[in-house]
């Protein structure tokens, strides 16, 4: 053997066995990456995965600035404020001015404050003398048990007002605690 071929082959084997341990760490890597991407694509509708957790896709910066929505027109408006600054918020200068023709618009619905009317329901059971099976009287006609989607048209239609989806649970909170201070 040539000199210095033994410590060429001896290098060359080691550069082996490192590249082999690299190409395996890539592969787990591959695969914890790929396994992250399957878990970031997992939503409401594809997993077990509750509705609230689910991640908006992107949108335009019109919907991220939360102007999605139609304007009320003015005379809806039960109350206008005007909002002022007197320093500039980035150094705290006074020497500002107005800039720029229009204003930025925002508006807030708010549901009015309501006593809630409760209506207790005595659901009769029934049995049946012709075939045995049990039954229980339903609720009258008009007596709600909505989905958050209807809950939205329900008060669409009774105040005028498009919510989010999002603010059904706020409410229901809300109306929650309203029955536990009566």
């Amino acid at each position: 053997m040539k000199p210095g071929y033994e410590a060429l082959e001896l290098e060359l084997t080691q550069t082996k066995e490192e590249l082999a341990k690299a190409l395996e760490l890539l592969k787990k890597a591959l695969e914890e990456i790929a396994k992250l991407k399957e878990r970031l694509n997992l939503n409401s509708k594809n997993s077990s995965k509750p509705p609230s957790t689910d991640q908006k896709g992107n949108t335009d910066d019109k919907e991220k600035d939360g102007k999605a929505r139609t304007l009320f027109p003015p005379e809806r408006m039960d109350r206008h404020i005007q909002c002022t600054q007197e320093n500039c918020p980035h150094c705290g200068s006074t020497r500002i001015q107005l800039g720029g023709k229009s204003a930025e618009v925002l508006q807030q619905a708010e549901l009015p404050d309501a006593k809630a009317l409760v209506t207790e329901y005595y659901l009769l059971k029934y049995s049946c003398d012709a075939c045995g099976k049990k039954s229980t009287a339903p609720l009258p006609t008009g007596v709600f048990h909505l989905a958050k989607r209807e809950a939205i048209q329900l008060i669409k239609e009774l105040y005028g007002v498009d919510i989010s989806v999002g603010s059904v649970p706020n409410i229901e909170e809300r109306v929650t605690n309203a029955f536990i201070i009566l």
